[in-house]
């Protein structure tokens, strides 16, 4: 029952991937996938349940007065079994309902092979009027293109940068001025987008349907005594050799000839061997400013509306310099002078205003659908973090851990080496950024690092109502999806646990900003220990509380403990120890802490200990071994 219960998850898992490939499901889709999602949440309690009695039950072979205990204690495996059979039924006839509402409203099935494919086109013909803030950039790449030594082989220069930032542009910029049309005998633009087919970039090139030997004979003839250049505009194909076999073909031009190549990925970048990579870097904050106030308020009219130009200042600012991400709001006010509407503009995440297909999410939203589901679910949960937050490697790490996306124990490969290779992966596809070691330390899980904006937003219109950061601003009535929670008005901090917030009884996560100053009230702790049984992390910093609930130990599904900062705590208590799935424990700063329980070493899961305190504390713990 169990096997099949894993089953279950794992296909209820990529119905839900295979969905987020749908552009703009029906509503009536949307909730059914919901509920499906809800049924997931509540399969993965019950197999992590079964995992922390399996965990405990290893602890209790250690002695026969545990096992006499443990036999007359609520984890009676006969208790348990009965309950955890409740809840498999209780699921079972879930998904019953879920399948019946299919087929009751008649709802699409969800499968990968009917997903529609993305088929962008771009051409290289621009206004070079309408382009705000790109000449430097131009100007260089033209002296690269007409400029640089020519060597023996045909020369590859790629233009990088995330989705919005101008990359096709830039290129239709340099493909049309004058300098490249004199150089170039031959100039030739194609879009490759998602397929990185060599016959048929081939043959758009050349027009003609020919096979390969015949385009091969056909570039050599054509080719050999001609200086051409060539846009592959919007490549994805991080394949070596498909690169290979394409550059093969291409290698007959005249000295001097070009390949620039778009693209959001490094991965990509090191496939071409490239004699220069043109990193594409954001707009001025005044050449933002003009780009959003020509399209709002129309050409020539900023200085007509001073009253709104403030808010534009602001409205840009969060834009961080993305030209996409500029028209798209830019657009959206267009010849509207309501200071109420620019303003909600302002103060809503831009997964919250309406957007064209052409606007910045969904232009983004293909580097998320090029990622593979178990990145996917990595990225979407980094919005449970505030916009701007200073991440580390290691904490990023442990709490895709506790969340269950590095796969289970069971696993040969340890999780912390598989959170690296994840990590590694979405810095080397631009989805983090500003990575830096911290100076005079090696080891990797210090990597300190941000998102950018625009993927945080992203990231939370991926992750939707799960997530909820409460600022002074934020509204108190949550939605009922709310799974996770960060605090970072400290108001909220000093009393009882709001109000509001005590019907989400199935909250994965509650963390507090680490640089409020006050820290968490008692009852704030209390509360987020007795009532939220189904806690992955629990991050209460700087808490104002000398012992810590002893109800923590109640806490079965907690994977992740972070009390960093509380300079009053003594001791842990013994019922800590009862959580034999914690993985991660952060006490840093905890100064006045004497001794662990005595029953520490039950925590046989832990991986990652916290540990700054006072000298002779180390001391005492070494010395007993």
């Amino acid at each position: 029952q169990l096997n099949k219960l894993k089953g279950t998850l794992s296909t209820v898992n990529a119905v839900l991937v295979d969905a987020e490939g749908l552009q703009e499901p029906p509503a009536q889709l949307s909730v059914w996938l919901g509920k499906l999602k809800d049924v997931c949440y509540a399969i993965d309690d019950i197999l992590d349940e079964f995992e922390v009695i399996d965990l405990q039950q290893q602890v209790n072979q250690r002695s026969i007065q545990r096992k006499v205990r443990h036999f007359f204690s609520c984890s009676n495996p006969l208790v348990f079994r009965f309950r955890m059979g409740h809840k498999i039924k209780e699921i079972g006839e879930k998904l019953d309902q879920i399948a019946a509402d299919r087929n009751n409203f008649h709802l699409p099935h969800v499968e990968r092979s009917l997903l529609p494919h993305r088929q962008r086109e771009t051409h290289s013909s621009v206004i070079a009027s309408n382009v705000i803030g790109r000449d430097h950039d131009k100007d260089l790449l033209v002296h690269k293109l007409v400029k640089v030594a020519d060597g023996e082989g045909v020369a590859v220069i790629p233009i990088l940068g995330i989705g919005g930032l101008g990359k096709t542009t830039l290129a239709k910029l340099v493909y049309n001025d004058e300098r490249v049309v004199k150089y170039f005998d031959l100039r030739k633009w194609v879009c490759v987008s998602d397929e990185f087919d060599v016959k048929t970039i081939i043959g758009n090139i050349v027009d003609k349907n020919l096979t390969l030997q015949q385009l091969q004979e056909y570039f050599q003839e054509t080719l050999s005594t001609k200086r051409y250049l060539l846009i592959l505009d919007d490549v994805w194909n991080e394949d070596l050799q498909k690169w290979r076999e394409l550059s093969d073909l291409l290698l007959c031009g005249a000295p001097g000839s070009k390949i620039v190549v778009t693209t959001r990925s490094p991965l990509v970048v090191s496939t071409l061997d490239p004699i220069y990579v043109h990193n594409l870097d954001g707009l001025s904050e005044m050449e933002s400013l003009f780009l959003f106030m020509e399209l709002a308020s129309g050409k020539g009219q900023m200085e007509q509306h001073q009253n709104l130009k403030k808010i534009g200042e602001q409205i840009v600012r969060k834009c961080k310099g993305v030209p996409l991400a500029i028209t798209t709001l830019g657009s959206l006010l267009h010849m509207n002078t309501e200071a109420k509407d620019w303003c909600s503009v302002r103060d809503n995440p831009l997964c919250n205003v309406e957007q064209t297909q052409g606007g910045i999410l969904p232009a983004l939203k293909l580097s998320y659908n090029h990622l593979p589901p178990h990145l996917k679910r990595c990225f979407a949960v980094c919005a449970i973090f505030p916009k701007d937050y200073d991440f580390e490697a290691s904490e990023l790490i442990y709490k895709w851990m506790a969340l269950g996306l590095l796969g289970s124990r069971y696993q040969p490969e340890e999780g912390e080496d598989i959170g690296k290779k994840y990590f590694i992966e979405l810095c080397s596809r631009s989805f983090f950024q500003d990575v830096e070691d911290r100076p005079g330390r090696g080891f990797f899980m210090d990597t300190e690092f941000k998102m950018h904006d625009l993927m945080h937003d992203l990231a939370l219109s991926i992750i939707g109502s799960e997530s909820l950061i409460l600022t002074k601003d934020s509204p108190m009535v949550p939605n009922q999806k709310v799974q996770h929670v960060y605090f970072s008005n400290e108001d909220l901090l000093r009393n009882d646990f709001p109000s509001s917030l005590l019907q989400l009884r199935k909250l994965q996560t509650v963390m507090v900003e680490s640089t409020i100053t006050q820290g968490c009230s008692q009852s704030f702790v209390d509360t987020c220990v007795s009532r939220f049984k189904c806690l992955r992390i629990l991050g209460v910093r700087k808490p104002i509380l000398e012992p810590l609930p002893r109800s923590s130990g109640g806490l079965k599904h907690l994977k992740y403990l972070d009390i960093i900062g509380n300079r009053n705590l003594k001791s842990l208590p013994r019922s800590l120890c009862k959580l034999q799935g914690l993985q991660t424990l952060q006490l840093k700063g905890c100064w006045k802490l004497e001794e662990l329980p005595r029953d520490f070493g039950d925590l046989i899961s832990l991986r990652c200990l916290g540990l700054a305190t006072q000298r002779d504390f180390c001391r005492r713990m070494f010395s007993k071994g």
